[in-house]
């Protein structure tokens, strides 16, 4: 029937979602070709690394039992700066503000896909644009508290400082990034009062979508 074709390629999708999120990074690599129904499944990319907004501080190497822990902190550009497939395609399988935080990886496997590792923080719209990789050697995975199946983990104690250290440096930047650009695009057309973007709640999900009253957009619309 028309609805089980529905279920299944509703399904397909989202296992396709989830194998370019978690080897992404394999898939990135020449040669590296995953099929789903005999088409290639194209990688996400969490981090936007080839979009010239992002920004990409130095990363931070932490010692651990004698083992190194890369932490490598991204954040992304405001919406404004994305087209709407690079936005949309950005939100990854679970939207904007689930796949905030640190993402931790074993041998460039993904295992958490966003997640503030229990120090202290929640996920708020403010922060989506803050992500953070976290590699870990085969040795330490153990010591994170790492739970695939709800995707969360929690920061070893030794550790605890630092991450949360990087975490707030990096939700600050994420924040006036988040803050900044939209009221600078506010100022820049204070006489209309109005908003190029709306920001929209849906079923618990924020999202945004072109005001299409704005002169602007009206001015476009109309040519």
């Amino acid at each position: 029937s028309a609805y089980d074709r529905d279920v299944f390629n509703d399904r397909i999708e989202a296992v396709e979602k989830h194998v370019a999120m978690v080897f992404h990074r394999f898939l990135d690599r020449r040669g590296v070709i995953f099929r789903i129904n005999g088409n290639p499944v194209k990688p996400w990319d969490p981090f936007l690394t080839s979009h010239p907004a992002t920004q990409h501080p130095e990363p931070d190497i932490l010692a651990m039992k004698g083992e190194t822990v890369v932490v490598d902190a991204y954040i992304l550009p405001h919406h404004s700066k994305l087209n709407l497939q690079e936005y949309a395609d950005a939100g990854g399988p679970h939207g904007w503000v689930a796949h905030q935080g640190f993402y931790i990886y074993r041998n460039s496997r993904l295992l958490v896909p966003g997640d503030w590792l229990g120090l202290g923080v929640k996920k708020e719209e403010h922060y989506k644009l803050a992500r953070i990789r976290i590699d870990l050697p085969n040795t330490l995975d153990a010591h994170w508290g790492i739970d695939i199946k709800k995707s969360t983990a929690r920061a070893p104690v030794e550790l605890k400082e630092p991450l949360a250290r990087i975490g707030k440096a990096t939700r600050e930047k994420a924040v006036n990034i988040y803050r900044h650009r939209g009221s600078v695009v506010g100022r820049a057309h204070a006489e209309e009062n109005s908003f190029v973007w709306q920001q929209k709640v849906s079923h618990g999900k924020i999202f945004y979508r072109i005001n299409r009253q704005h002169p602007l957009i009206r001015r476009i619309l109309s040519d």
